[in-house]
């Protein structure tokens, strides 16, 4: 667990971009997330090479996990968390989500 962490929050709204996962070659994998302007816009404290922003991704396997980790958050009042789903797409369609 990161130590004092401070989450940040959205401006107002709430945001529904897509994108693709880029392939990196150092470690022969897609790992690589860049945040769509919409998402940077969204976010002031992505801006400028001298903030560190860390993350947290949290997976869970079983529903009712999700379920409680979901209603622990929302209890604490830390911030509410992105949802991110992983699509694989079929490479010989080029067609948008």
């Amino acid at each position: 667990m990161l130590k004092n962490p401070y989450v940040i929050k959205p401006k107002i709204r709430p945001i529904i971009v897509q994108g693709k996962l880029s392939y990196n070659e150092n470690v022969r994998c897609n790992n690589i997330l860049r945040f769509k302007k919409e998402i940077r816009n969204e976010f002031e404290d992505l801006q400028g090479k001298n903030n560190l922003i860390s993350y947290r991704m949290e997976y869970y396997r079983i529903e009712g996990e999700l379920l409680e980790r979901i209603n622990q958050i929302i209890k604490s009042k830390i911030g509410l968390p992105f949802l991110l789903f992983l699509f694989k797409e079929d490479n010989s369609n080029n067609e948008e989500w």
